[in-house]
C-alpha cells in the first residue's frame, strides 16, 4: 500500500494550488493499486474520494457527473458510517438524497441502491425534501416512526454484502474520459 500512499505524497509536493480534480493523479492511483487487494482497493477510492472533496469543496461545478457520482457515494458512505441514515438526512448532503441514489444506480449498485431507496421510502411519499430545514421538521415529524427502520438500514448498509468500492473502481475506469 505504500506506493499508493507516497505517490500521492510526492504528487502533492509537486501540485499546483488549483482545485479542479487532477486526473492524471485518480487514473495514477488506479494504476498503483492492485485491484485484487480489498484493502488496496478501499485506500484507493479513500485518496481519489479526497481529490474530488477538495474540488467539490473549492467549485461544485468543477465536478463532472461521473466525478459527482463518486464522490455523491463516498459522503453518503461516510455519512452512514459515522452516525447512520438519519445523520446522512439530516445533514447538507440529504440535500443530494435524489442524486446520491442516481450516482448508486449508475454505478451498478443493487444492494445500497435498494437499501438507500428503502431509506428514502421513510420519507412521506418516498419524497425526501430538498430543502434541508423543510427536510429537518418532517425528520423531527416522523423520527419515532422510522428510528427503528432506519437503525436495521445502518445495519444493513454497514454489512457491506455488496463491494462498493469495486464498484466504484469499475465505473472510474469505464468512464475514466470523464475525469479531467
Amino acid at each position: 500500500m505504500g506506493k499508493i500512499i507516497d505517490f500521492i505524497q510526492e504528487k502533492n509536493n509537486r501540485r499546483q494550488c488549483r482545485m479542479v480534480p487532477d486526473s492524471n493523479k485518480i487514473i495514477d492511483i488506479l494504476k498503483l493499486c492492485d485491484k485484487e487487494n480489498e484493502e488496496e482497493v478501499e485506500d484507493a477510492v479513500m485518496e481519489i474520494h479526497e481529490v474530488l472533496q477538495n474540488a467539490h469543496t473549492e467549485n461544485p461545478k468543477n465536478l463532472t457527473k461521473p466525478e459527482a457520482n463518486i464522490f455523491l457515494i463516498e459522503e453518503l458512505e461516510s455519512e452512514i458510517n459515522s452516525g447512520g441514515f438519519d445523520a446522512f438526512f439530516w445533514n447538507s448532503y440529504g440535500d443530494l438524497a435524489n442524486e446520491t441514489l442516481v450516482a448508486l444506480k449508475e454505478i451498478k449498485s443493487c444492494k445500497w441502491s435498494d437499501i438507500f431507496e428503502r431509506a428514502m421510502a421513510q420519507f412521506p411519499d418516498s419524497e425526501v425534501p430538498k430543502n434541508r430545514d423543510k427536510r429537518q421538521e418532517v425528520i423531527e415529524a416522523i423520527e419515532d416512526a422510522t428510528e427503528d427502520a432506519w437503525n436495521k438500514l445502518d445495519d444493513e448498509f454497514c454489512d457491506y454484502e455488496e463491494d462498493i468500492h469495486k464498484l466504484l473502481i469499475d465505473y472510474i475506469e469505464s468512464n475514466s474520459e470523464n475525469f479531467r
